[in-house]
C-alpha cells in the first residue's frame, strides 16, 4: 500500500512538471538572438482543419512505468518478472498513442495576402478564444526553426 502511495505521488509529479507554465510565449535555446521574419497582409480564405497529435517522453515513460507495475502484480519469480517487463514495453507504446490523442488539436489553415499581391499559407492552432476571418490585418512571424506566430494587427 505504501509503495502504492510513493508510485502515484511519482506520476502526479511528472505530469505537473510537464503541465507547468508562467503564461510567458516560451522559445528553444535556438531561436534566440536569431532573425524572425514578419509579414503582414490580410487574411483571404479560412479552413478548419486538424492538427494530429505529438508524443515526447513523457507519455512514453508514463505508460512504461505503469505498465511496468501492472505487470508485476502478474505471476511470480521469472513470470512476474517478464510480465513486469512486457507490461513497460507496452505501456510506453500505450502511452504514446494516448499522447497523440491528447494533442490533437483543430487548427486554421489561412490564406493570406500582402500588401504587395503575393499569396501565402500558413497552418496555425489558434490560443484559445481567437478568432480570425476573411478580411481581418494580421502579422505573422516566423523564426529560423519554422514556427509561425498569427496575430491581429
Amino acid at each position: 500500500m505504501y509503495l502504492k502511495k510513493i508510485f502515484f505521488v511519482f506520476v502526479l509529479s511528472i505530469v505537473l512538471v510537464g503541465c507547468s507554465s508562467n503564461g510567458k510565449e516560451t522559445y528553444s535555446h535556438d531561436e534566440a538572438n536569431r532573425i524572425q521574419t514578419t509579414l503582414v497582409g490580410t487574411v483571404e480564405q479560412v479552413e478548419i482543419v486538424n492538427v494530429s497529435g505529438t508524443s515526447s517522453w513523457k507519455g512514453t515513460l508514463t505508460g512504461s512505468i505503469l505498465g511496468g507495475v501492472l505487470g508485476s502484480t502478474i505471476g511470480s519469480g521469472w513470470g512476474r518478472v517478464i510480465s513486469s517487463a512486457v507490461g513497460s514495453i507496452g505501456g510506453s507504446f500505450a502511452g504514446a498513442g494516448v499522447e497523440r490523442e491528447l494533442t490533437k488539436d483543430e487548427g486554421l489553415k489561412m490564406s493570406i495576402r500582402q500588401d504587395d499581391g503575393n499569396v501565402f499559407s500558413v497552418i496555425i492552432v489558434p490560443k484559445k478564444g481567437e478568432t480570425f476571418k476573411v478580411g481581418d490585418k494580421v502579422r505573422v512571424i516566423s523564426s529560423s526553426s519554422g514556427s509561425v506566430a498569427v496575430s491581429h494587427l
